[in-house]
């Protein structure tokens, strides 16, 4: 295998190290300064697509394969998880892995790059070739920066050393785009998550003059902030884990944790739509069609029978806490 071929199976450049002297990586590594703030970071690790276990084996991950290659389960947990790609036994082949845990961790890490920036790039990386020169692996590689011209994928190849920096188009085979859909709820989703943050520094501004002899109502300040942000996060949902809705009635309550539970299932779906377009990709090079089913989560008819419930009463047998909690992932 020439070492020309090998380079050109993977033009994603990671750039966000700490050794770079490219200018471009203060500027990109701005939005997670910003995110890292409590507010930010709060409904970034809680808009989570999938359970962080398996709920006594409700939620399940399968695959539905058409085509000859007993690996192929095996290379999509390899895919998706970035951990078990360094698990290999002395054969050199892949240690088997778990499915529901693989897309629950790819979940995580691109659901973060989707709400910071609106979208989240990944090129389909071979690797592993065999004696006669076939790739024998792929992995899904985050491409970042990334942006579309002409209908191109662009990824920026950062300076490195003596290496110039320049845009780079990455073959459309290649890549899968995960983006929230459609662009009208992409961009409430951008403006939920901007109050999020702004409300967020302007938090830790006030906390600074706590204690200060001042004439400012720290009350009133902290009112208006709550109600301001639970009208912005209103077509998400959240409620900030409660700081934001301390005085709402319980049925209100339980209305916007289920509109944060429709939030996470459009999440869910787009990851599930991203990973399978990935899968059918790379399907084509190793020769299997597989399908990528998920059950055991809430679905957009579940939460829309509990919200019946509630509008009419969750009747003697079912309290508000027993029907929002039956749709929380």
């Amino acid at each position: 295998m020439s070492e020309t071929v090998r380079k050109s199976t993977k033009l994603s450049r990671f750039v966000w190290s700490d050794t770079t002297t490219d200018p471009t990586y203060h500027r990109l590594s701005k939005p997670y300064a910003l995110y890292r703030e409590m507010y930010g970071m709060m409904l970034i690790e809680d808009a989570r697509a999938f359970p962080y276990d398996h709920g006594d084996g409700e939620f399940v991950v399968s695959l539905e394969q058409v085509g000859e290659n007993p690996r192929w389960p095996n290379l999509v947990v390899s895919a998706l998880d970035r951990d078990s790609r360094s698990n290999r036994r002395t054969d050199g082949r892949l240690y088997s892995g778990d499915l529901e845990d693989a897309l629950r961790k790819f979940s995580e890490f691109c659901l973060q790059q989707v709400l910071m920036f609106g979208e989240a790039a990944y090129e389909i990386v071979y690797s592993d070739p065999d004696d006669h020169g076939r790739w024998q692996a792929f992995h899904l590689s985050l491409v970042h920066p990334y942006r579309r011209s002409l209908g191109r994928h662009r990824h920026y190849k950062a300076q490195i050393g003596d290496e110039r920096g320049e845009w780079i188009t990455l073959p459309d085979d290649r890549v899968v785009v995960f983006r929230i859909e459609p662009a009208a709820y992409r961009h409430q989703v951008a403006d939920s998550m901007a109050a999020v943050v702004s409300g967020s520094k302007a938090s830790g501004s006030f906390m600074g003059m706590i204690g200060k002899v001042t004439r400012y109502d720290f009350s009133k300040h902290q009112n208006s902030e709550q109600v301001i942000l639970a009208q912005a996060t209103r077509s998400l949902g959240w409620t900030g884990r409660g700081l934001y809705v301390k005085e709402g009635l319980p049925p209100y309550l339980a209305m916007r944790t289920l509109q944060f539970a429709l939030f996470q299932v459009h999440l869910r779906e787009m990851v599930v739509r991203g990973v399978q377009a990935a899968l059918v990709k790379a399907g084509d090079y190793f020769g299997v069609q597989s399908t990528l089913q998920v059950s055991g989560v809430p679905s957009r008819a579940d939460i829309e029978n509990a919200r019946k419930s509630i509008e009419v009463g969750p009747g003697t047998d079912k309290s508000l806490y027993d029907v929002e909690r039956s749709c929380r992932v």
